[in-house]
């Protein structure tokens, strides 16, 4: 009896044994592979890929992988997470790792420099939990823009537009252009190349356009950004029609004036021509 009670107990202690060495040899490791756009830009998303390393040892069991919604990252609704592996799958495919991509966005007020995210790995052996903490970069590459009308005359309908970049980046292959909308009629190309647009750098674009009152005119903006991403923008400026009232022609007022005039000179004509007939004829009656 005693003998049996020590063949069960032995055997009691080389499965707890082989359970902790499971558990033990179970070594999972992530990394940050690679992360689009980098860096990061505040207020859009960022795709980023762990690599779990580790994970084609079948004694890891189910690993769940779940990434921390660390301020400034967070993921939209539906995004899968945690996510689930199971372990020793990758065996056959001569690999020691996982790769888990995740679309992370980022808040509009995110500082420059690197930024923490963190993630929970638990296998499934003891459910040990392993926490990682890991930086993504973060900096603003975008552009911003203020618009005024600088001039506009409704006599030659030349709208003078004013762009100032507010921003602290530079803004390349930059362009400007009025899309069709009520109250407003682009003459000609609704569209204004200018290049680049230093920070802090104010820029004039002409268009040939006739506004027919005071109104709030929509503008669609292109450049890319210091990262070369292609950005577009939709800008509002408001159009005050009370400032350019001077340019309107007035051509009743015209015509009336030129009627005064060429009445004027017909009579200055008619009283020379008078003076002259009535002279000569005087002359004619001397000789007589």
């Amino acid at each position: 009896m005693k003998k049996e009670l020590m063949i069960v107990l032995l055997i009691g202690i080389f499965i707890g044994i082989g359970l902790v060495s499971a558990a033990n040899s179970c070594d999972l490791k992530a990394q940050i592979v690679n992360q689009d756009p980098y860096p990061a830009v505040p207020g859009d998303y960022v795709k980023v890929v762990f690599q779990l390393e580790g994970i084609n040892n079948p004694q890891c069991g189910n690993v769940k992988f779940e990434l921390n919604q660390d301020y400034p990252f967070s993921l939209n609704a539906g995004e899968q997470n945690p996510i689930f592996i199971n372990s020793g799958s990758y065996i056959l495919d001569y690999q020691n790792y996982a790769t888990i991509p995740y679309k992370i966005r980022v808040d509009d007020r995110a500082l420059d420099g690197d930024n923490l995210i963190s993630a929970y790995i638990s296998n499934g052996v003891g459910d040990v939990k392993l926490y990682q903490a890991f930086n993504l970069s973060v900096k603003d590459t975008k552009a911003d823009f203020e618009l005024g009308v600088s001039d506009y005359s409704y006599a030659s309908k030349k709208l003078s537009l004013s762009i100032l970049n507010t921003g602290k980046n530079d803004a390349e292959a930059f362009a400007i252009e009025i899309p069709a909308q009520d109250g407003v009629e682009v003459i000609g190309s609704n569209r204004v190349v200018i290049g680049t647009v230093a920070s802090t750098q104010e820029e004039i674009a002409s268009f040939e356009i006739n506004i027919s009152k005071s109104q709030n005119i929509k503008v669609n903006i292109l450049y890319n950004d210091k990262n070369n991403v292609r950005r577009s923008l939709e800008k509002t400026f408001y159009f005050d029609s009370g400032l350019f009232k001077g340019t309107i022609p007035t051509s009743g007022g015209w015509s009336l004036m030129n009627t005064f005039i060429s009445l004027v000179a017909i009579l200055v004509i008619v009283f020379f021509a008078y003076r002259y007939w009535k002279r000569r004829n005087a002359k004619r009656s001397l000789r007589r």
